[in-house]
């Protein structure tokens, strides 16, 4: 396994100021636990779901769907699809992370596993990220291969490293990206000198599809509630990096991603919650707020301006 990033320096506590504080039940008779949290997104959970039971083959799963406070009529819908999910119906939207808190802060499995609804899961998917950290006591958090569609015509770069200045300036959809596309800076942010066919350490993978160690989740204390959306993946694999785990992509594990399709009719919301949740993780994680920082931070802000403008959004 070829190491891409050293593990940052620990920090004295592991758990942040969460919600996830519940005690873990004494007995744990599912090797996962999986949190799908909707939003608006109904036919795309039922869509993911027939793709569950493949995925799955091999080990015991528990699903958990946590509809975000929409109004659909998930609980019905879903209970005739998988009569076995846990389905929770929330009054009002509290956010992905808490969301995420609330799904699993009562979960049975060993491992938890974080699942977007616009996916379509492999055979054997979710069994192999499970295998992989039972083989690798290392290992905190795992996540797949993900492609952009069925066809496989495309690998999207789920697995990063952690963002920085240049990132701000030199995302993958900035301005200076666009110009330069094949700069060193983002090719760096993204891997792009890595082989998608190697099972890697990295320092984060995409929240769409991960497996996390069941006992690092709730020593950490869940998910970090002060994303309301984006950027909490990230987090969480910093966290991980901070207790002495590692964390791979394994593309031995594959899925399907379509992006953004639970977010597409709210793009400026989400556009600007993306944005707000990075410049909350630089702020979290800058040992000293310095003018460096605030250049950092409006440097992001600079990139949502420009998205607006050109109607990116």
């Amino acid at each position: 396994m070829t190491a891409l990033a050293m593990p940052v320096a620990r920090r004295s506590a592991l758990r942040h100021d969460g919600a996830f504080a519940t005690q873990a039940p004494a007995a744990r008779p599912f090797d996962l636990s999986v949190v799908i949290v909707g939003y608006r997104s109904l036919k795309l959970i039922v869509e993911c779901l027939a793709t569950w039971d493949a995925a799955v083959a091999g080990i015991r799963a528990e699903l958990i769907v946590v509809e975000n406070g929409t109004g659909e009529p998930a609980a019905d819908v879903l209970r005739t699809q998988r009569p076995d999910a846990r389905v929770i119906e929330l009054d009002d939207s509290i956010g992905f992370g808490a969301a995420v808190n609330r799904g699993l802060s009562d979960a049975r499995g060993r491992h938890v596993a974080l699942l977007n609804p616009d996916t379509a899961l492999e055979p054997r998917s979710l069994s192999r990220l499970v295998q992989r950290l039972d083989r690798d006591p290392r290992i905190g958090i795992v996540g797949p291969r993900v492609w952009d569609d069925v066809a496989h015509s495309s690998i999207q770069r789920s697995w990063r490293r952690f963002p920085g200045m240049s990132t701000a300036l030199f995302g993958r959809y900035s301005l200076l990206t666009r110009l330069w596309p094949s700069n060193p800076w983002t090719r760096r942010y993204l891997n792009q000198d890595r082989s998608p066919d190697e099972c890697q350490e990295t320092d984060w993978v995409s929240g769409c599809c991960m497996v996390v160690r069941g006992t690092l989740f709730r020593a950490l204390g869940g998910m970090d509630e002060r994303y309301p959306l984006f950027c909490e993946d990230v987090d969480l694999c910093r966290s991980a990096w901070d207790a002495g785990f590692t964390v791979v992509y394994d593309p031995g594990s594959a899925i399907v991603h379509e992006i953004g399709g639970s977010r597409k009719k709210a793009r400026m919301r989400s556009t600007w919650l993306r944005h707000r949740s990075m410049t909350a993780w630089v702020l979290k994680y800058r040992r000293a707020v310095s003018p460096l920082t605030w250049l950092l931070v409006a440097g992001i802000w600079a990139r949502f301006v420009l998205q607006a403008i050109r109607g990116k959004v």
